[in-house]
């Protein structure tokens, strides 16, 4: 019942999306951006056409629609006529959502999707003398062969008074920027080094990885671990520096340690391994969301002209 009713009520708006664009006088005044107005008709008829093909034909009806948001806003002098189809095929997208949705589904949390892809959103804070100094939502995926891939970061960095800024990239963006394994299923010595993403200038992230030892012991605050397996990572923008990582299987990191010409010299131990509750889970989530919602605080304005 929900799932109908919503759809109702966005298939009513969306023919009167129609209407209006078809009262234009002619296809020039569909364009046309009056002083004070940023866009015109046509390009927030196409937009928001591309929002309900992407967020309900897409996401919620498997339609395989993909979206070029930019396209939106720079198209110009669409005819009405590709324009009332694009509104059309709108419509469509709702059906199809609504013919494949049941009600339960609107409580459930919303799927990060990435470049087609559904990922696994880690919540991962960084703490120096109790002051939160780093606090980061990392994408990841596992692939039909077992694969770990990381397809991007959002980061925010804090000093000991306020929210100092953050940065992001993923998969395609910004443009250039590609996703790379952080964990191969089958490890192996003698395989070659890999990339664990990349993103250009300003960026930088340019991390690599290698399997530096197997079948190591580690000892630490929360036990004794066998078969551990050492990942050695470094980058291009800290040449002679590496960071050695400890995975222990059924664990993950049990300890962080270091060589060469590494001028932090950080090393880490796993002082503590618990499985959160649904009370501690929800707070988790909540954090995590906060962090989502000050990621878009900027896309939500139009693109600037």
């Amino acid at each position: 019942m929900l799932v109908a009713a919503v759809a109702a009520i966005l298939d009513r708006d969306l023919q009167a999306l129609a209407r209006e664009v078809a009262a234009y006088p002619d296809e020039r005044a569909l364009w046309q951006t009056p002083p004070g107005i940023t866009n015109s008709g046509g390009t927030l008829a196409v937009h928001l056409a591309g929002n309900i093909r992407h967020y309900f034909g897409a996401k919620l009806g498997g339609t395989g629609y993909v979206r070029d948001r930019p396209a939106e806003f720079a198209a110009r002098d669409l005819t009405r006529v590709t324009i009332l189809a694009q509104i059309e095929e709108a419509r469509a997208a709702v059906r199809a959502a609504a013919a494949r949705t049941p009600d339960q589904r609107l409580e459930e949390d919303y799927p990060e999707v990435i470049a087609g892809v559904r990922v696994v959103v880690v919540w991962d804070t960084d703490y120096s003398e109790d002051v939160l100094e780093e606090s980061e939502l990392t994408f990841f995926a596992q692939d039909d062969d077992g694969n770990v891939w990381h397809l991007g970061q959002y980061r925010e960095t804090y000093d000991e008074v306020e929210f100092v800024g953050g940065r992001i990239w993923i998969e395609g963006a910004p443009e250039g920027s590609k996703a790379g394994i952080m964990m191969h299923a089958d490890p192996q010595l003698e395989m070659p080094s890999y990339s664990e993403g990349y993103a250009p200038p300003p960026f930088n992230w340019t991390d690599r990885a290698r399997v530096y030892q197997m079948g190591e012991q580690v000892t630490g605050p929360t036990g004794s671990y066998d078969d551990v397996l050492v990942i050695e990572e470094y980058n291009q923008e800290e040449p002679g520096a590496f960071q050695h990582k400890y995975y222990a299987r059924g664990v993950g990191i049990v300890y962080i340690g270091w060589r060469g010409d590494d001028q932090l010299q950080e090393t880490m131990d796993l002082v503590e391994f618990v499985e959160l509750d649904p009370e501690a889970l929800g707070e988790a989530r909540a954090e995590a969301l906060a962090l989502e919602a000050r990621a878009y605080i900027y896309a939500g304005t139009m693109p600037a002209e």
